[in-house]
């Protein structure tokens, strides 16, 4: 992904490579695309000063303990950089926060509500959900609208090629 751009403040700018990434280094880089992305903010993509960055994971299911890991994994780093106060972009600062859906620890499931949060709740990054199976469904409607999931729980190979807006450790 690269480093943070130089107009986001507040977080720590390191570069994120495919191999022992911290989520905390993960949120703070997604955090800088997207006060890369959007310049400067717009109502719709942060109403009241709040970043919303969405999340389809398995709270009930097959997957459901590891997918309140996930969940808990997104919320520490969100808690720490909102603690200090959050990102600043071009001049004006935001808080993170995540909508969380449950996708029941199915691939169709996940993929309904990745199309749910991107064309309905207009979020503009997603974080990925737990396993590779969901992973490979979701990452096909991030691709149809050309938004970045950020990705840490798929283990499959294939997952690092394709589709380009995935990013995987």
């Amino acid at each position: 992904m690269g480093q943070a751009p130089a107009n986001v403040e507040g977080v720590h700018s390191g570069i994120v490579s495919r191999k022992g990434v911290s989520m905390m280094n993960l949120l703070t880089a997604l955090a800088a695309a997207f006060g890369l992305a959007i310049g400067v903010a717009t109502s719709a993509q942060a109403a009241d000063d709040v970043i919303t960055l969405g999340a389809a994971v398995s709270l009930t299911g097959i997957y459901s303990t590891n997918g309140k890991n996930t969940r808990d994994g997104y919320d520490l780093p969100i808690k720490v950089i909102n603690d200090k106060g959050g990102v600043k972009v071009a001049g004006r600062t935001y808080k993170l926060a995540v909508k969380y859906y449950d996708d029941e620890s199915t691939p169709a499931r996940g993929a309904q509500l990745a199309e749910r949060l991107i064309s309905q709740d207009g979020v503009k990054f997603v974080l990925g959900p737990y396993s590779s199976a969901l992973t490979k469904a979701i990452a096909p409607i991030t691709e149809k609208y050309k938004i970045t999931m950020i990705q840490g729980n798929g283990a499959e190979r294939r997952l690092r090629r394709s589709p380009k807006n995935t990013k995987s450790r």
